[in-house]
């Protein structure tokens, strides 16, 4: 994985492959699929910091501040996002002792 802060390449490797079902992020943790079943951490990307998911979050909300600033605020969002091939994706975003995930 080239670069981890570019929520659309994370998405095009769980794209890539069919038996890819969830993708799990968070805070001071490795990218995590879940490949037939199984949570698989990629841990030769490296661990995401707390700037990373930062990133993450606002792009996976658009780049809005007022979204992202409600999210901050109440510690939760669900919320849906189309990637750029026009996949459609679940997000439930939050925090996890802390930290964003």
């Amino acid at each position: 994985m080239t670069n981890v802060f570019d929520v659309q390449k994370i998405l095009e490797i769980a794209e890539a492959n069919p038996n890819i079902s969830d993708i799990h992020l968070s805070a001071n943790q490795a990218v995590a699929f879940r490949i037939n079943g199984e949570i698989n951490r990629q841990e030769d990307a490296g661990v995401l910091g707390i700037e990373a998911m930062e990133i993450i979050i606002r792009q996976l909300l658009d780049g809005d501040p007022q979204r992202f600033d409600n999210f901050l605020w109440n510690k939760d969002n669900d919320f849906a996002f189309t990637s750029k091939s026009g996949t459609s994706y679940r997000v439930n975003a939050y925090f996890k002792t802390g930290e964003m995930a």
